[in-house]
């Protein structure tokens, strides 16, 4: 005979399932609100209904093994309209398959009293619901709204079925109500205490408990676990690793997963850690900002240099041999002894004009000087020279010398041990696993998705090119500078390494020659509006290309930064106001191509042509997000700023598809499209500009502090000298 468990529906049964379906009988909140609360779908009604209806199907299996009697199965049955719905809701899914089928006739017709319907759901979700927030039967309700359909809203069919539902729970007790009344009210009591001694008494021989080797197709939603299974995340042990791994966004790389989702789907680890036997680290469960401190505290091991906030700062233990803990900047907590009070070049105490005591107070001041770009490439620096004087050199940042500067250039080109200072990957500062220092060797094009195996063995190289050291150096020198100038230190001992020549300036030489671009052109008109993530970057890329836009720029601009200004004849120039590198700011002028790009994009958004008559604190590249109002219960549409690292993985994404395309009949044009990034779109810019403009005109578009790196993009034009040599070979 088949056991309970074969009979059981393939999915396993949680605890979470079992007070999902205690909280449909005896909860006052609506479906959708219980749905959120419990389940990894959400508030998504068809999902809720699904789970309902498995619960009640393995919970009568489990009741008819354990002979109840017909009336106690009755108790654990849904209403009807549960199931009902179900049925409805996927009549109007193919009702809205025959109204596409519809419009994609009339398209055709020669007719022209035929109405068209205004925009496809897939096309009114694209641009109203992109994340999809939304429950499937919330986005057909508004859809509906949209193109004015006849059907029944599914709201109403969801209040509906709650006006039913709520028919079985009880109401507070009201003195107003007559014998009848109090009679009913007395057996829905009688009814639901009846019903939930029931689910809790076979609850226990229907739960499952998780474990790292179970597939996620037996705890999820099959929407949801396709997804996972579809990133090769087939069972929770490999889901926890993943998330580990690449802490808060690890669901960006998990196709089509929302943040919604993947916040339910990791809470859910977390609450059964204790089955798993596996932690989930606050890395995961909270963003950066969210952590205290910003970064994640790991536990202490004895005797190590780098100690945790609650260990006494006067702690004096010496560094162990073989340490390997190994902090970001704003987590580290130094003992007194190398901090820097007693450096050996600390100038006298009563001539510091900073209000730092110590090496890591004095670094903080110098790095406020800064913001954003600026600040976290100078923390990377100041952080990586602390680390190596206190790990390394085993003294405090005062008190090194010149000579312990040139070993410190030498560790730069060949940072080791590898394994202290050197990640598999770029991991966030809050994950355990971050290093100074990014493998070299890491393929550019490595799927994410590709977790890195912890056994597996792989050689570790996070060297630095000459210009990269060069560049480095002199970061570092003007904070040693800084501090002298402040008599925090007696002298600076940059000053005295000879200086390392940099071919920094042959980085303008990363351009974009005509014939390729007119390639990249054509690739990119393929891109449908539709496709909303593509079009998005295509937008981009030309805007780049027309502009000379930092990412970090572009990605910062809002409609509040374009302006316009008329000359006497009437005539309009459009400026797009920046805040560039130095925190210098200028305005940088649109060409009438780069005009009409941006006016197309607004439109294909939703936005008005004129930007001027939008927000002028919503983001120029940035995302539609259904956002609810918890006081008032309200929700809007907000747009929302997309971060920089986003549009450059979206960007390389694109031309390496690109690329793709042309692989078997170009190979060159293929590998020099999967090497551009967003800047060189910028040295192409500057290469076009500096032809045909002033200097000084090309250093104010730019940003350039001076008009000597301007002159730089000079030396790219070779074409004159080129064709002067091949005549003199005529």
């Amino acid at each position: 005979m088949a056991s309970v468990k074969e009979l059981l529906p393939v999915r396993k049964i949680g605890l979470h399932h079992i007070a999902f379906y205690r909280a449909f009988f005896e909860n006052t909140l609506n479906l959708a609100d219980i749905a959120d609360q419990y389940l990894e779908t959400g508030r998504n009604l068809v999902d809720a209904r699904h789970t309902l209806i498995l619960v009640q199907d393995a919970l009568l299996v489990v009741g008819a093994r354990k002979n109840k009697e017909p009336e106690q199965l009755a108790l654990l049955k849904l209403p009807a309209s549960v199931r009902k719905s179900v049925t409805e809701t996927q009549k109007m899914l193919d009702r809205l398959r025959a109204i596409k089928k519809q419009v994609a006739g009339q398209a055709h017709s020669l007719e022209p009293s035929v109405s068209v319907t205004p925009i496809s759901f897939e096309d009114f979700i694209a641009a109203f619901d992109p994340d999809n927030v939304l429950g499937q039967e919330e986005q057909l309700s508004f859809y509906y709204a949209e193109v004015g359909g006849s059907l029944t809203s599914a709201t109403e069919e969801a209040k509906r079925e709650d006006r039913e539902r709520l028919a079985l729970v009880p109401e507070p007790e009201d003195d107003n109500l007559s014998e009848a009344q109090k009679a009913l009210q007395a057996l829905h009591v009688k009814n639901l205490e009846r019903r939930l001694v029931i689910i809790n008494e076979l609850a226990f021989e229907l739960t499952s408990t998780p474990t790292l080797d179970d597939p996620v197709a037996g705890w999820f939603h099959p929407k949801v676990a396709n997804k996972l299974i579809r990133a090769q995340l087939d069972t929770l042990g490999k889901l926890v690793d993943f998330a580990n791994e690449y802490g808060w966004w690890w669901f960006k790389h998990v196709k089509g997963l929302g943040q919604v989702t993947a916040v339910k789907l990791t809470t859910w680890l977390s609450q059964n850690e204790h089955f798993l036997e596996k932690q989930i680290y606050q890395h995961v469960l909270k963003k950066s900002k969210d952590l205290p401190g910003g970064v994640r505290r790991r536990s202490p091991k004895v005797g190590t240099l780098l100690i945790p906030p609650q260990t006494p700062a006067n702690d004096s233990s010496m560094l162990a041999e073989g340490s390997h803990q190994i902090e970001p900047l704003e987590a580290l907590r130094l003992p007194a002894r190398f901090n820097g009070q007693q450096g050996s070049n600390r100038a006298p105490r009563q001539n510091n004009r900073l209000s730092a005591q110590n090496d890591y107070e004095a670094i903080h001041e110098w790095l406020a000087l800064y913001k954003a770009h600026t600040y976290q490439s100078y923390r990377k620096e100041a952080e990586r020279l602390l680390l190596w004087s206190l790990f390394n050199m085993q003294k405090p940042l005062s008190s090194l010398t010149t000579r312990d500067l040139s070993l410190f250039r030498d560790f730069l080109c060949n940072p080791q041990p590898a394994s202290l200072w050197v990640a598999k990957r770029k991991y966030p500062r809050t994950h355990e696993k971050w290093r100074p220092f990014v493998n070299a060797n890491r393929p550019p094009d490595e799927p994410a998705a590709l977790a890195a195996d912890p056994s597996q063995e792989v050689e570790l190289k996070g060297s630095m090119s000459r210009e990269s050291v060069a560049h480095t150096l002199t970061v570092l020198g003007g904070l040693f500078e800084f501090l002298t100038s402040q008599q925090y230190l007696l002298s600076n001992p940059f000053k005295g390494l000879p200086k390392l020549s940099s071919n920094r300036s042959m980085r303008v030489n990363h351009r974009i020659n005509q014939r390729l671009w007119r390639r990249i052109q054509d690739g990119l008109d393929h891109v449908p509006a539709s496709d909303t993530v593509a079009y998005r970057t295509v937008f981009a890329i030309r805007f780049f290309y027309l502009t000379g836009l930092r990412l970090s720029e572009l990605c910062a601009a809002k409609m509040g930064d374009f302006l316009v200004q008329e000359n006497d004849e009437g005539k309009l120039a459009w400026y797009l106001s920046v805040e560039g590198k130095g925190e210098r700011t200028r305005e940088v002028y649109l060409v009438k191509p780069a005009l009409d790009l941006l006016q197309q994009y607004l439109a294909t958004q939703g936005l008005d042509t004129d930007p001027r008559l939008s927000d002028a604190d919503a983001p120029l590249i940035g995302y539609k997000k259904w956002v609810t109002d918890e006081q008032s219960g309200e929700g809007r549409v907000e747009r929302l700023p997309i971060y920089h690292t986003v549009i450059y993985a979206d960007i390389k994404r694109l031309l390496g598809e690109l690329a793709d395309e042309i692989e078997m009949e170009a190979p060159f044009d293929a590998q020099a499209l999967k090497a551009i990034t967003p800047h060189w779109l910028r040295h192409t810019f500057a290469s076009m500009l500096v032809k045909t403009t002033p200097l000084a005109q090309v250093r104010d578009m730019l940003g350039h502090a001076s008009i000597h790196t301007s002159s730089l993009y000079l030396g790219t034009e070779k074409e004159e000298g080129e064709e002067a040599m091949e005549r003199a070979f005529e």
